[in-house]
């Protein structure tokens, strides 16, 4: 099920013995949800302390990408980012360590 606290004590009323279990699409969902969340945290941070509106801007896609699927480009960009922002290269890793 998913993670709606409503959803899941409606099943509980109603099946009392059941084991509620989050599928790992919508754990995945708001992984990527909190990943884009950091990322938009260092882009306003960085476009207010250094003025620069592209330094983390551009890199959604990338960062929500599955590794594997990465072009060369799309990858050189991530990792140069993820070396500056390394709380953002934290944030990637841990969502390809649950999608493996």
């Amino acid at each position: 099920m998913d993670m709606s606290r409503g959803y899941c004590n409606g099943v509980l009323e109603t099946l009392p013995n059941a084991k509620p279990v989050i599928d790992r699409f919508h754990v995945s969902q708001l992984l990527h949800d909190q990943v884009d969340d950091a990322r938009k945290h260092i882009q306003n941070k960085v476009r207010e302390e250094e003025g620069d509106k592209q330094k983390v801007f551009g890199i959604r896609w990338a960062l929500l990408k599955n590794f594997e699927d990465l072009e060369a480009d799309e990858m050189n960009r991530l990792f140069k980012v993820c070396d500056e922002y390394p709380k953002l290269g934290e944030c990637f890793a841990l969502k390809e360590e649950f999608r493996g």
